[in-house]
Formats: C-alpha cells, sequence, structure tokens
C-alpha cells in the first residue's frame, strides 16, 4: 500500500513537472510575440521572416540578384530544446537582431551568404543587414556590402553600400573615386 502511494506520489510529481514546463513553454513563446513582433504575422500577415528578393546596379552597371531567407530567431524547435532542457536557460539574444542564409547572382556567378541584421528598437521598421559570403570570398569588382533602410508589409525598400575587391581579394577604397561611395538601390518583395 505504502508502495503505491509512493509510486502515485511520484507520477503525480513527475506530471506536475512536465504540465509546469509546458506552461512556462507557452507563456515564452506568447511573450516572444510581444518582444519581436517583427517576426510573427501581424494582423495583413505580413512578417520580417521568410524569403525576400530583389535586384541592384553597382557604380559599374553590373546587376546583383539579390535573394534570402531571414530566420525566425525564435522557433518552435529552439524553444523547446531550451525550455525541455535540464537547466531552464535564459534567452539572452537581443529582441532585435535576426540571422538568414541567401544568394546573390552577380554576372551569372552565384554567392552563397549569410545574413545577420537587426531591427531598430523603437522604430521597429528600420532595418540594418550585413550579407557575408559563407566561403569568406569576394570576387573582384564591387561586392554588396551593407542593405538599410525599411520594412513594410511586403516590401524592403533598401540602400546598398558596395565593397570594391581587388582581383587578389582585398578590400579598396578610393576616396577621391566618386564609383567607392556609390550608394544602390535595392527594392526586395516578400516570396
Amino acid at each position: 500500500m505504502k508502495s503505491s502511494k509512493s509510486l502515485l506520489m511520484a507520477v503525480a510529481l513527475i506530471l506536475m513537472a512536465v504540465g509546469i514546463r509546458y506552461v512556462y513553454y507557452i507563456y515564452v513563446k506568447h511573450a516572444d510575440k510581444d518582444h519581436r513582433p517583427w517576426a510573427y504575422p501581424d494582423a495583413n500577415d505580413h512578417s520580417l521572416v521568410g524569403n525576400w528578393t530583389g535586384t541592384c546596379t553597382d557604380a559599374d552597371g553590373i546587376s546583383h540578384k539579390v535573394s534570402f531567407e531571414i530566420l525566425n530567431p525564435f522557433s518552435d524547435e529552439k524553444a523547446k530544446d531550451r525550455i525541455f532542457s535540464k537547466k531552464i536557460k535564459r534567452d539572452r539574444r537581443s529582441k532585435n537582431t535576426f540571422e538568414g542564409k541567401g544568394m546573390i547572382d552577380y554576372n551569372g556567378k552565384q554567392e552563397e551568404i549569410e545574413l545577420s541584421g537587426h531591427v531598430d528598437k523603437e522604430d521597429r521598421q528600420k532595418v540594418e543587414i550585413d550579407p557575408m559570403p559563407t566561403n569568406d570570398k569576394h570576387h573582384p569588382g564591387f561586392n554588396v556590402n551593407l542593405l538599410s533602410g525599411r520594412w513594410q508589409g511586403n516590401t524592403l525598400n533598401l540602400e546598398v553600400t558596395f565593397s570594391f575587391y581587388t582581383p587578389e581579394g582585398f578590400s579598396r577604397y578610393e576616396s577621391a573615386n566618386p564609383k567607392h561611395s556609390f550608394i544602390g538601390k535595392l527594392l526586395m518583395t516578400k516570396q
């Protein structure tokens, strides 16, 4: 009789612990929507997370087709791993940063990129995105360096700064050359 009570008590404690973790998961997921509204669909089904594409032209007149995916910084999988691990871990990352992956196509050559970016803390429509080649190599000529601008619904209206690279792979900036200060325009649409 005593062992069945102990067993029942142990099962009840385990169920209670799992229940508490599950309630905590729901709370954290709901709180994340308040902290990162840009990562979740709004009333019009718009969010910054997803696939984007657009084309810009550099100072030499070469077209760069840019396509990327902004990843959800708080996916269900990450949340469950964090909350249902042996020790609950706090999310210490900024609520305004994001990551992604994509591709830049220039002159028929494709370059895989990784993204890091952030949404402005006060004006959550202002974004800045830094694309970096995954192989850490840059093609000779102008390379897309930094994207900054505004996100509205299914469009990203961005200014593009370019970095110039020599055939040897070195970055070079010539202040007297107006091409090196050229700012491009990139209108991206959500796919």
